[in-house]
């Protein structure tokens, strides 16, 4: 397997994307994984003596740029250098943390969507109460703007992602809502509902409220990319909240018994809702397999995206998405 990371134009330095790479070789001998960035830089943070190729690039896709303008001015960058490898298949699949507007266009102008597919949706894994058990969220951020036909395409995507990678036989599928009701929500909400509700291959939920993503009541909850993004920040922000309200309570005198007897316990949950974990965003219904991790991402998000990428290459979720598309009773 061959993968391409974009190590440039992220908020860290590059050193966290290479150790990650470096834990990930070491865990996965079959991949040949090809550095793009100024090769310089990369040489200096290399930990190991793994044979990485290094792809030079002379530019840098920044956060702040324009996705309107960088495709054509920034052609050497490591972002577009990134997507092309994978449009020209030198490599199976392709990784960045950079900015996620210029990402999404780059990728939108070089690889194109699926015959059929009207959006790209950004898929996403989360944690749950359920002991081992995560739940799938698309979209979380590259459509912000959606129609209920839009969200049904996604609810196929993730029902394949779902089978293929994650081994559930029959995906639970819900739709984000403000209330659980038929009648709540607007006007592509409802059509949602109807979609899937019509559509026999899919095991559909209902409507499910944010506030009940974390139960690990369903497997997949569809929204746009708006309200996803939103809803996956704040939980993410709720979640390390706590972790900040537990270490200062725990560092209180009258609270040291308490503590100690309580750490695996707490170090347990810590584990479990840490996003940096399941730090990788699928960008489902492009041509070839893309991920995208934050633009703070250190080396265990760049880890977690890496073990995401190389799922989704490794079982064929892109091929398999287009025959759902084509057909939907095959997803």
């Amino acid at each position: 397997m061959r993968l391409a990371i974009d190590v440039m134009g992220f908020e860290n330095d590059i050193g966290q994307a290479t150790k990650a790479c470096d834990i990930f070789c070491t865990n996965h001998q079959d991949v040949e994984i090809t550095l793009v960035g100024d090769q310089e830089l990369i040489k200096k943070c290399l930990p190991s003596e793994h044979n990485y190729k290094i792809f030079h690039t002379t530019q840098v896709v920044m956060m702040d740029d324009n996705p309107l303008t960088v495709v054509r001015a920034k052609t050497d960058s490591s972002m577009y250098r990134t997507i092309e490898l994978a449009k020209l298949d030198k490599v199976d699949g392709a990784l960045s943390a950079g900015s996620t507007n210029c990402f999404i266009a780059m990728a939108y102008i070089l690889l194109g969507l699926i015959p059929g597919v009207n959006k790209p949706g950004f898929l996403v894994s989360i944690p749950t109460t359920i002991r081992n058990k995560n739940t799938l969220m698309i979209d979380v951020g590259a459509s912000k703007t959606c129609t209920g036909d839009d969200l049904y395409q996604f609810a196929l995507m993730a029902n394949v992602y779902a089978k293929k990678t994650l081994n559930i036989p029959n995906p639970t599928i819900a739709i984000l809502n403000i209330g659980t009701e038929k009648t709540k929500g607007l006007d592509y909400h409802r059509q949602t509902y109807d979609l899937l509700e019509k559509d026999k291959s899919l095991k559909f939920h209902g409507f499910i409220e944010p506030r009940n993503i974390l139960d690990g009541v369903v497997d997949i909850v569809v929204c746009d990319g708006y309200s996803g993004n939103l809803t996956l920040k704040s939980l993410e922000a709720g979640l390390k909240s706590i972790s900040t309200v537990l270490k200062r309570e725990f560092k209180k005198p009258l609270n040291w018994l308490g503590a100690l007897f309580s750490f695996g316990t707490i170090r347990g949950v810590k584990r479990t809702f840490d996003y940096r974990n399941n730090a990788g965003a699928i960008v489902c219904g492009l041509k070839k397999p893309l991920i995208k991790t934050h633009g703070d991402a250190d080396s265990l998000q760049f880890l977690s995206a890496l073990e995401c990428l190389y799922k989704t290459v490794k079982n064929d979720v892109v091929n398999t998405i287009k025959e759902a598309i084509h057909d939907p009773k095959n997803s």
